[in-house]
């Protein structure tokens, strides 16, 4: 294989481990976009338990009973509804972490598999390259 066919090969590598890279960014954007959906559900649930909350304390100080049943039985409901979804929350982020880390790790297998004898130890999904070297990813500036 001379020079020029190793840099068609490289490009064609790098163009499928881009697209793969693009693939994951979709997927990572929707797993944000339901993880961003799930927290506004929760914090609507946690603002309705703090209204129900405050209408039960109003209710106790009537001695209305039968409503302050109902409001601590909606109250209870709501709360686990709330523990709920803060769960699938959970879920939602560690199987987006556990997916994002997987296909890095497949990644790497596919090019190292690709390129035989190719040293991929320093690479990292918290890395980057930059001016040829991989270096550990820096934060975004606000």
């Amino acid at each position: 294989m001379d020079l020029q066919d190793a840099v068609e090969t490289s490009k064609t590598q790098q163009k499928k481990l881009e697209d793969h890279c693009v693939d994951w960014e979709q997927n990572l954007a929707k797993t944000e976009a339901a993880l961003e959906a799930k927290t506004e559900a929760c914090d609507l649930l946690t603002a309705e338990i703090t209204t129900l909350r405050a209408e039960m304390a109003k209710a106790l100080e009537v001695k209305d009973q039968e409503r302050v049943a109902t409001v601590a039985a909606k109250d209870e409901e709501l709360a686990s509804q709330a523990k709920h979804l803060q769960a699938t929350k959970e879920m939602v982020v560690q199987e987006a972490v556990t997916g994002f880390a997987d296909g890095f790790a497949e990644a790497l297998v596919q090019a190292a598999c690709a390129n035989p004898g190719i040293n991929v130890s320093e690479c990292s999904p918290f890395s980057e390259v930059v001016e040829g070297k991989i270096v550990p990813l820096t934060a975004p500036e606000d």
